[in-house]
Order: structure tokens, then sequence, then C-alpha cells
């Protein structure tokens, strides 16, 4: 019976938490509704999806004008909305709003299941938050891993197009010359470089050059595309100087490797005791029946795991906060 209490109340919870976080409250339940019926493929799940949950361009809303004209900040839950808008829309995965959604969803299964084999409701409520979170954490993670990979290859970029553009006079020429090398994700805002600058004229150098630098996102790498931009525009001398920039790149990214790695071995061994404390209580459970009883069934063994779940949550917090990576500047 109490099991059976739980799983209403922890779905409600789910429920209403989604309902009033990605939703407008003041919107009527029938509309909603209506419009579920009518959703009877993959494609209009996803744009459902899109447009009542994860959408968050409000233009046409009236609050949206006010806070504009105002300048009121966003509310935590309307910041948190927006972050995982641009996780999921960023460029560097192939996940869609379907495929985070039908993840999350596994995830809260996941978490209520062991919340249930622990038989504490207040250790299954934290459970389900933290697990809920792990699809939008995967991806923070591989869309760091996969940014730093595309640093790396920037530095091959550079170079390939610095040898080039020595033997050539045009440097959007050097660019197209070796553009079937330029690897993704950089080769599509190398490819719109290009065809923007054969198709429309040199003219458009500077805004075309400023469009490139913002794609890539990256310091050293704008301040070679605007030495390119002055050599383009009559100081051909520059682009010796421009060797430089690929040279101190080369060694910001082999300074910053030593601390990257220093880093990484402090979240491996924070990690490590993270997973070894689930391993914890099955091993409590292998070694004595009665003291795992005692942690599942007595209330106050069920208080104590609550707690110590809850440190440990509160300290991964804590710990994602505060662990940033170090950058060493030159």
């Amino acid at each position: 019976m109490n099991d059976r209490i739980l799983f209403i109340a922890l779905g409600l919870f789910i429920f209403l938490t989604l309902y009033f976080f990605f939703n407008d409250w003041k919107k009527p339940a029938k509309k909603i509704l209506m419009k579920a019926k009518e959703i009877n493929d993959l494609s209009r799940i996803e744009r459902s999806l899109e447009e009542k949950i994860f959408k968050t361009d409000d233009l046409n809303h009236m609050k949206y004008r006010v806070k504009m004209i105002t300048g009121a900040k966003n509310t935590r839950a309307q910041q948190l909305k927006t972050r995982i808008n641009e996780v999921v829309l960023n460029k560097y995965h192939t996940w869609s709003y379907l495929s985070y959604t039908f993840t999350t969803l596994i995830c809260v299964f996941i978490g209520f299941t062991i919340g249930g084999i622990l038989n504490n409701v207040s250790a299954t409520v934290i459970l389900v938050l933290v697990f809920m979170s792990f699809p939008y954490l995967f991806l923070v993670y591989r869309i760091k891993i996969l940014d730093k990979d595309k640093d790396k290859k920037l530095l091959i970029v550079m170079g390939n197009i610095q040898a080039t553009y020595m033997n050539r006079d045009s440097f959007v020429l050097s660019v197209k010359e070796i553009l079937d090398t330029i690897p993704d994700p950089l080769h599509q805002h190398f490819k719109l470089f290009v065809d923007e600058m054969l198709y429309f004229g040199t003219h458009q150098m500077d805004e075309a050059a400023e469009r490139l630098a913002y794609a890539v996102n990256n310091h050293f790498f704008y301040e070679f595309m605007q030495l390119a931009i002055q050599a383009e525009k009559g100081s051909p001398g520059l682009k010796y100087t421009m060797k430089s920039v690929p040279q101190d790149y080369q060694r910001f990214l082999d300074k910053n490797e030593k601390y990257a790695r220093i880093v990484e071995d402090y979240n491996i061994q924070f990690l490590l005791r993270i997973i070894l404390f689930p391993f914890g209580i099955g091993f409590v459970r292998m070694i004595s029946e009665e003291y795992y009883l005692i942690l599942t069934n007595h209330p106050m063994g069920k208080i104590v795991l609550t707690i110590l779940i809850l440190i440990y949550v509160v300290s991964s917090i804590i710990f994602m906060r505060y662990n940033k990576d170090i950058q060493f500047e030159l």
C-alpha cells in the first residue's frame, strides 16, 4: 500500500514539476490535451516538445517585452530552462529534444527503482532528482570534451593555412586549398567563409572574417583572423607575423594540458568516492542482512541513509560548482 501511494505521489510530483517549470500555467489543460491527441509520429512529438517544453523564445509574449523594458532578471527556473535548451541544441552532439526527454524519463525510472529497493521515501525523491540531471550532465561533459578536441584540431588548421598562405597572395584561396582537410566541426564554418567570399566578393572580408572568428570562438584564432584582415588590406608583411599565433597557441595548449591532467586526477578520485557509496551499501547487504534491514526498514536507519545520500549530493554539487578548468594565460 505504501509503495502504491509513493508511486502515485512521485508521478504527480514529476508531472507537476515538468508542467509548471516548462509550461505557462495559465494555458488551459484542455488545449494541451487536444494538441497531444494530434501527435501521431515522432517528428510531431519532437516539434511538440520543442514548442511546448523547451522553447525559450518568448518575443511575442507581453511578459518578455516588459522584462526587456524594465531590465528585470530571469528567475532561476527560467535561467535553468535556458541553460538546458542551449545544451540540447548544441552542435557538438546529435541528441534531439525527444531523445533527451526519453533518456531523462529512463533515468527517473532508475532512480525511483533504486529508491524503492531501499524502501525510503526521502531517498527516492533525492535519487529521482539526481538521476533526472544525468542526461544534462552527460551532454555538458560531452560538449566539453569535443570542444577541447576542436581546439586541438584548430591548431593544425591554423598551421596549414599559414603554410599555404606563405605561397599565395590571397588568404581566402589559401583556406579554400586546404578546405577538404579541415575536420568537423570546423569544416562547416570555414566552408561558409570561403563560399561567402567567393560569391559575394572580397569586400566582405571584414564581416566574413569576424563571423568565422565568432563561430570558432577561440582567442588565438581571433587574433589570427585580425592579422589576416590587415594583411589582405595591404599589409602583406603581416602574414609573416601570423606565424607567431600558432606557435603561441601551441605553447598555450601544452602548458594547460599539464594542469588539465592534474585536475582530471582529482576528478577521478572524487568520482571513485561517489561510486564507492552504493557499493558500500551492497557490501553491507552481503556481510550482514541485519544491518541492511536496519538501514532500509528501521526509521533511524532510513534517516541516516537519507542524510548520507544528501551529503554526497551536496558535496557533488559544491565540487562541480568550484571545480573549474585551470587556464594558464601566456
